[in-house]
C-alpha cells in the first residue's frame, strides 16, 4: 500500500498531538490526586483570651491537700459576706477554700504561703497572714473591685489548718494556780477561761472555783472585769464559759477555807 508523503506527516502529527494530550491529562489527575499542602507548624488560629495562670510561688509550702468537701459546699452556696468567720487568725499553711459570687465558678482551693500570702486568681498575692477569712474576703473585694470587677462578692472559708498555725498573743493567769503565768493562745481553736485555768495546771488547793475574776482592757483603754464561775462550768454547764482575747488576765482568789469541791 502506498501512502503520500503528506498523508505519513498527517498521520505522524495526529499520533504525536493524541500522545501529548494523554501525557497532559495523566498529569491533570495526578495533580487533583495529590493532598493539599501541610499546615504543620502552624499556631491554629483562636479568639479565645488565655485564663489567668497564677505565677509559680517560690515559697515554701506543704503539698496542698484536697479542698474539703464540706467547707467547699459552703463556700460553693454562700451568696454573702456577713457570715465569714471572724475569730480565727489565719496561719502558715492554713487550706482556704475561695470564691467569687459573680463569677459563678467552683471554689478554688488554695494555701498560705510561707510568705504570709495566698494566689488569688486573677489578680495576684494578697496577705492572709495574721487576717481573718473576713479580712481576707474584704481586702480581695477591695482589690478585684478597683481594677476588674464591678462587684465582686468574695467568699473566703478555712479547709484545713496548717502545722504552722498562728498565734493570735497570749493571755495571763494569776492567783490560786497550780502554776501561774503567760499562756500562749492556740491559734487553731478557742480558749475559753476554764482552759486557760487547765492549761496551768489547775486550781491551786485553795483556789475559789466559783469566783474567777477575768479583767479586759478595752479599744479606750479602760479595764473592765467580770466573774467567771467555773466550777459551774466543769460541770457541765459550758454556756457559762468565756472565750478570752489577746492580752486578758485571769485572777483565782484564794477562799477562806478548803471545804472541799471548790
Amino acid at each position: 500500500m502506498y501512502f503520500s508523503g503528506s498523508r505519513v506527516r498527517a498521520a505522524l502529527s495526529a499520533a504525536v498531538f493524541l500522545g501529548l494530550g494523554a501525557a497532559l491529562q495523566g498529569q491533570i489527575v495526578q495533580r487533583r490526586e495529590l493532598p493539599p499542602p501541610t499546615t504543620t507548624g502552624r499556631a491554629p488560629a483562636s479568639n479565645d483570651t488565655p485564663r489567668y495562670t497564677p505565677p509559680a510561688s517560690t515559697a515554701s509550702v506543704p503539698e496542698a491537700a484536697p479542698v474539703s468537701n464540706n467547707a467547699a459546699a459552703v463556700v460553693g452556696t454562700i451568696q454573702s459576706m456577713s457570715g465569714l468567720d471572724t475569730r480565727r487568725r489565719l496561719g502558715i499553711g492554713d487550706r482556704l477554700s475561695y470564691r467569687v459570687v459573680e463569677d459563678k465558678d467552683k471554689p478554688v482551693g488554695m494555701i498560705v504561703t510561707d510568705a504570709g500570702d495566698i494566689e488569688v486568681p486573677y489578680y495576684g498575692r494578697v496577705r492572709a497572714e495574721g487576717r481573718t477569712c473576713m479580712e481576707v474576703a474584704h481586702a480581695v473585694k477591695k482589690s478585684l473591685e478597683q481594677e476588674l470587677y464591678y462587684r465582686a462578692t468574695v467568699i473566703v472559708a478555712l479547709d484545713a489548718i496548717g502545722p504552722k498555725a498562728l498565734s493570735p498573743g497570749r493571755i495571763y493567769v494569776t492567783g490560786a494556780v497550780r502554776q501561774p503565768g503567760p499562756v500562749e493562745m492556740p491559734g487553731d481553736e478557742r480558749l475559753t477561761v476554764s482552759k486557760a485555768i487547765l492549761r496551768v495546771g489547775g486550781f491551786a488547793d485553795f483556789g475559789n472555783q466559783k469566783e474567777v475574776f477575768l479583767t479586759r482592757r478595752g479599744k479606750d483603754g479602760k479595764s473592765t472585769t467580770q466573774t467567771v464561775n467555773v466550777r459551774d462550768v466543769l460541770r457541765g454547764n459550758l454556756d457559762k464559759d468565756v472565750d478570752l482575747q489577746p492580752g486578758d488576765t485571769i485572777r483565782v482568789p484564794e477562799k477562806m477555807f478548803n471545804l472541799g469541791g471548790g
